[in-house]
């Protein structure tokens, strides 16, 4: 059983191309079908009939706009004018010079954001929705799901001021330079251990002996760690293996 042809949405659009219409597929000498589909293009309303393929990965540009842009001349009849539209959060001021964007040979818009920021955009991703501010929304968005994620994680393991997640680690951070969590060189030879618990520094004493600081540090785990990590049903850790 042959597997059935895909093809494309009408009504979606692709580069300088809208999908009007599915085609009959065409039938190679070698008896392989391809998909196509009727495109119109945005700008100057041509139409035409397309494989779906090419439509998808490759040729998503008009004639037209290629020769606009080989010419060096623009041709503003050959685009829908936009000037005063809305799309989105954008509302379009006015068209810019042929070539503003380079190496893109379509038509640009400049835009003002409801933000107050403007911007220029194409005016294919315009049309097809794939532009709809100037970027304030997906700023305002990743925002969002960042203090989302934050309140979320406060939920799961802020308690009393103090991160569960935090005080189970036994391994040391990447600047310590003693290989010991809450120890440090004092700079003379010797070593000074400490400990944070509930946004508090607390000195645990200053040791000649490095194994005798790491010993002060871990009886100061046991005793301010390891009680609130049981009362809330967390492992607790074998701070001893080290």
């Amino acid at each position: 059983m042959s597997r059935p042809l895909s093809t494309l949405p009408i009504g979606s659009i692709y580069g300088d191309f809208e999908v009007i219409a599915h085609e009959p597929p065409y039938l190679s000498p070698k008896g392989v079908q391809s998909a196509r589909i009727r495109c119109r293009c945005v700008h100057c309303g041509k139409e035409s009939i397309r494989a779906v393929s090419q439509v998808r990965h490759q040729k998503r540009r008009c004639a037209c706009q290629t020769n606009a842009l080989l010419k060096g001349k623009e041709k503003p009849h050959l685009a829908k004018d936009l000037t005063g539209q809305r799309f989105g959060k954008l509302t379009v001021l006015y068209r810019q010079p042929a070539g503003f964007f380079h190496g893109y040979s379509g038509v640009v818009w400049h835009c003002l954001c409801d933000c107050g920021n403007e911007c220029d955009c194409q005016s294919s991703n315009l049309i097809n929705g794939s532009t709809t501010s100037c970027g304030c929304v997906k700023v305002e968005s990743v925002k969002n799901n960042i203090k989302v994620a934050q309140d979320k994680r406060a939920q799961d393991v802020l308690v009393d001021d103090t991160d569960l997640s935090m005080i189970r680690q036994t391994k040391p951070t990447r600047a310590s330079t003693t290989g010991a969590r809450g120890v440090y060189h004092d700079g003379k030879g010797g070593y000074v251990a400490y400990i944070t618990f509930q946004k508090k520094r607390r000195y645990l004493g200053h040791y000649d002996d490095l194994e005798e600081a790491k010993k002060a540090r871990v009886a100061a785990e046991q005793k301010l760690y390891d009680p609130i990590l049981e009362a809330n049903g967390w492992d607790v850790p074998d701070r001893e293996d080290r």
